[in-house]
């Protein structure tokens, strides 16, 4: 390289004597390209509400208990039932899945054992299961009394 060439490149480049210089960008915020759609969906505020009010029972509602029989599927539709499954515990509130590991296999494993019924109501999993009444005692007719 000749000086004419190395002057020319001392003044384009910044270095010590000559550092770079400040740009910025603004965007207008009525044009950006981020969907307002689902604002509130992620509006850890409403978040947070909803779960006050609710718990996970939102997300139980939606998805609701699901059995069946998967002996007859073939591996795509069993891969779609997992991704389906794994979709829904990611919907779950961070602390419910925080519970559980952040896997959903130790959550699978809790939801499927009976002796879990009641920490599961107590996370907002499961409704309360009403408790039946006692039949009321039979009285005795007037001719047996009498």
């Amino acid at each position: 390289m000749n000086t004419v060439d190395e002057a020319r490149e001392s003044h384009t480049k910044p270095n010590a004597w000559r550092p770079a210089r400040r740009s910025s960008i603004s965007f207008d915020p009525e044009e950006g390209l981020t969907r307002q759609s689902m604002k509130d969906e992620c509006n850890i505020n409403l978040i947070m509400a909803k779960y006050i009010k609710a718990g996970a029972i939102e997300h139980v509602n939606r998805y609701g208990p699901q059995y069946f029989d998967c002996s007859s599927i073939d591996l795509q539709q069993a891969l779609g039932i997992i991704e389906d499954a794994e979709d829904m515990f990611a919907a779950l509130p961070a602390a419910l899945r925080r519970e559980f590991n952040n896997d959903p296999g130790e959550f699978l494993d809790f939801v499927q054992d009976p002796e879990n019924t009641e920490r599961a109501v107590q996370l907002g999993l499961l409704n309360p299961v009403p408790v039946p009444e006692a039949p009321p005692e039979p009285q005795p007719t007037p001719a047996e009394a009498g």
